[in-house]
């Protein structure tokens, strides 16, 4: 991002979303165990001033 802003790049809006959140517990042979999972997505709009 450092690299990006002294190109002339800045940030102009930033969303976050959460795509799948997962709980499943599961249990063979009096063993339980459970995969608890969660997806992020980042999005970042960015923009940059270019003179023609």
């Amino acid at each position: 991002m450092n690299a990006m802003a002294l190109d002339g790049w800045h940030l102009v809006s930033a969303y976050s979303n959460e795509l799948l959140h997962k709980n499943n517990p599961g249990g063979v042979g009096g063993y339980a165990s459970a995969v608890n999972a969660t997806v992020d997505q980042h999005i970042l709009i960015l923009e940059r001033f270019v003179k023609i």
